[in-house]
């Protein structure tokens, strides 16, 4: 009779045990699922940050090639200037202005002026009633004034 009981109770225990694990198994597997969704939505937040990144990168290498360009420009525009100093050192003249004067003035003369840039928007105009130039509101031409 006691090994009865002992065949009874192993059984019921592998019962027990069968139903726990299928429990287990169950949730882990969820947890696994969930595991892995999370790190493919990690994945993927990091490579539109990857992809940001290199974007703004790019446009920051563009930026500085354009002002590298510019300032390689003005480094020969100076180098050109002394090469003119020196020809015109060797021809004697009188000088207007003076020696420093002279320069200054040569210096202006041959710097670059900006390009103007166009805005698509007016500024905003900051009177009280937003009279003056910068109101935005187009004035009509009339067809009057045209003979």
């Amino acid at each position: 009779m006691d090994w009865l009981i002992g065949v009874l109770l192993l059984i019921v225990g592998a019962v027990i045990g069968f139903f726990v694990a299928k429990f287990w198994l169950k949730d882990a597997g969820q947890a696994n699922a969930n595991a892995r969704k999370q790190v493919e939505n990690i994945r993927e937040v990091l490579n539109q940050q990857a992809q940001s990144h290199l974007s703004e990168t790019r446009q920051l290498v563009d930026y500085i090639q354009q002002h590298c360009d510019s300032l390689n420009e003005r480094m020969d525009a100076y180098e050109q200037l002394f090469e003119q100093q020196d020809n015109e050192s060797t021809q004697a003249r009188l000088d207007y202005f003076g020696e420093q004067a002279s320069l200054l003035l040569r210096n202006k003369q041959s710097s670059q002026r900006r390009q103007p840039t166009k805005t698509e928007s007016q500024p905003r105009d900051f009177s009280a009633e937003s009279s003056g130039l910068f109101s935005g509101v187009k004035q009509k031409k009339s067809d009057e004034m045209q003979p």
